[in-house]
């Protein structure tokens, strides 16, 4: 090869039949050798291949983008030229992954390139003999080819082997949270996290719900393990009843108070009966504290959510179904699909399922509205528990519509109350999560958005229409559940996939146009004058990024959000997106 090819000014694309096997030459000043990944504090390289191709997205995989590809404690990342350039000369983002960064716990499966063919890797397992390709299926739907063509000999068997091996950890210490060093300050402080007494007291408070009281019966995780050291529960049952009754219940979770009504309507969730006890007496002494607790003393609704919504494992298949939909591997398989998309996207039944997740909110919202408290069951009461209390009280209660108050919610409902996040996104591979660390671990908030994002990105968080109910505006949602009503979210999880993105269109133009007149009346109610915008153009995706054009053509762009929101001559300085009204 013409080594020209390899100096800093490469901007061609590497042919994949173009050229035999012999490896590239890495020699000079500016070889691919150099190419070393952007770490974090106590972020370290595992394994290195060098002359990678990565190829684009729902092509044909005859051309790609060369640079090294590295596995470190936390991510999967690529680097060219290209990318070393920009953060040489100060233009890398603030984000913690980079353009062609990918965090370990987003790698789902493994395939090894064989010609035509593909075989799945097993976590944990080593691979022999040599590879000569990856193609990696990743959590978001997210699908990533390397070739290891002109890669040195064995490069690409010690790289696989180390992404096997850090991509899918049998134990908790072995996850990147216990080596990150970076000191970390909490700057968040508005995000309620639900562990100290006066946050349960907090919102008792502000909902007004009577008949319920704090109860410190599980202090030390000594009733339950996935429930909070602080349990709202009946006013009229005693602690040593509940501690008797807990244990008839899977996981030792009893009826837990999570929302409530000034009327006195509650929302509540807990388990089902262990499936070693055949009577269910302790469960109906609990469901009769309930019934007092309310201030008319009316029968409570129960909602067996395990006979009326799928499991998790059915969530999971469906989801799967879904994804082999949004994330083809090849240009051939997008076209054979989109011949039958309809039919393949009601055989995954997705929208059924996020329809009967709706429609089972809808009517619990509506008995709280008739001033009937509610009960949740299912088995554990850790995951369809967690999807219907989020939406009746996001149907029910202005506050949780609030940024600050949808952090709450997910907070409260999602962490304090014990989903196991841990098993149904697969962040460890074994079921081995009862030992405790062998170093102590440093909570870092995740909602400290600027640690991870620039504050453009942050903007965008919020709704430039939203307004908080007043007394005269209705403060509860109408929804509608039906399928017929749904629409699948095209920018999330299209948004790999080049072929359906309309640039300079779509949805996501109008609402930059929202934004950018939200700040203009902003700046003019304050009295400050308006320079003139440049009107960006953005694609159907934004703020999302998937790194190719309608070409195929490989661009290097952000794999989260997409930084390049707005262009600096069109920001509005003091009077920008950031001073806009919530």
């Amino acid at each position: 090869m013409n080594e020209t090819k390899m100096s800093n000014s490469f901007k061609s694309y590497v042919g994949f039949d173009d050229h035999d096997s012999q490896s590239l030459n890495t020699s000079g000043e500016d070889s691919f050798s150099e190419l070393n990944p952007r770490l974090l504090p106590g972020e370290v390289v595992i394994a290195e291949a060098q002359n990678v191709l990565l190829f684009a997205p729902v092509s044909e995989q005859k051309q790609g983008k060369s640079g090294n590809l590295s596995v470190t404690n936390y991510k999967l990342t690529f680097v060219t030229t290209e990318e070393r350039q920009r953060e040489e000369s100060g233009q890398q983002h603030n984000l913690l992954l980079g353009d062609y960064d990918i965090c370990l716990s987003n790698v789902d499966v493994v395939y090894q390139l064989m010609g035509e063919k593909k075989r799945r890797l097993i976590p944990g397992n080593n691979v022999s003999g040599k590879v000569k390709g990856l193609h990696i299926l990743c959590k978001n739907m997210k699908v990533l080819s390397f070739s290891f063509k002109f890669s040195p000999v064995g490069h690409g068997k010690t790289l696989t082997n180390a992404l096997l091996h850090h991509a899918f950890p049998r134990r908790h210490q072995l996850l990147f949270a216990y080596d990150y060093r970076e000191p970390y300050y909490n700057c968040q402080r508005d995000v309620c996290s639900f562990r100290a007494l006066n946050d349960w007291e907090r919102e008792l408070s502000r909902t007004g719900c009577t008949g319920w009281r704090l109860s410190a019966i599980n202090q030390s995780f000594q009733l339950s393990t996935s429930l909070p050291q602080w349990l709202v529960v009946p006013q009229a049952v005693l602690d040593w009843q509940l501690g008797d009754a807990a244990r008839h219940f899977r996981g030792s979770r009893p009826p837990i108070w999570c929302w409530g009504s000034p009327q006195g309507a509650a929302l509540v969730r807990m388990a089902d009966i262990h499936p070693t006890i055949t009577d269910r007496v302790k469960e109906n002494v609990m469901l009769e504290n309930v019934r007092k607790s309310h201030p008319q003393r009316k029968q409570p609704l129960l909602l067996d959510l395990s006979k009326d919504l799928p499991n998790p494992k059915d969530v999971q298949l469906s989801f799967m179904k879904l994804r082999e939909l949004c994330a083809p591997e090849s240009l051939r398989q997008f076209w054979v699909q989109d011949g039958h998309f309809f039919s393949s996207l009601e055989n995954s039944r997705w929208l059924h399922i996020v329809s009967a997740c709706l429609c089972k909110a809808i009517e619990a919202a509506q008995a709280i509205q008739r001033d009937e408290t509610v009960v949740l069951q299912e088995g554990d009461g850790r995951d369809m528990c967690c999807i219907i209390a989020s939406l009746v009280q996001i149907l029910l209660d202005p506050y949780w519509r609030s940024l600050c108050g949808f952090q709450t919610l997910i907070q409260k409902e999602w962490v304090a109350l014990g989903h196991p996040f841990c098993t149904r996104l697969a962040h460890v591979y074994s079921n081995d999560t009862e030992q405790e660390p062998n170093s102590r671990l440093l909570l870092r908030s995740i909602w400290d958005w600027g640690e991870q994002f620039p504050e453009r990105d942050i903007a965008l968080f919020t709704n430039p229409l939203y307004e908080p109910c007043s007394q005269s505006n209705a403060k509860e949602l109408a929804a509608q559940g039906g399928v017929s009503s749904l629409l699948l979210w095209k920018q999330c999880y299209f948004r790999w996939l080049p072929l359906l993105e309309i640039p300079g269109g779509g949805k996501t133009q109008v609402d930059l146009r929202i934004r950018q007149l939200t700040a203009e009346v902003a700046a003019l109610q304050r009295g400050d004058s308006v320079p003139e915008q440049i009107l960006t153009q953005v694609s159907s995706f934004f703020p999302f990024s998937h790194g190719v054009t309608r070409s195929g053509t490989l661009l290097a762009s952000s794999l989260a959000l997409n930084t390049s929101f707005m262009p600096g001559e069109a920001l509005l300085d003091s009077q920008s997106l950031l001073n806009a009204p919530d």
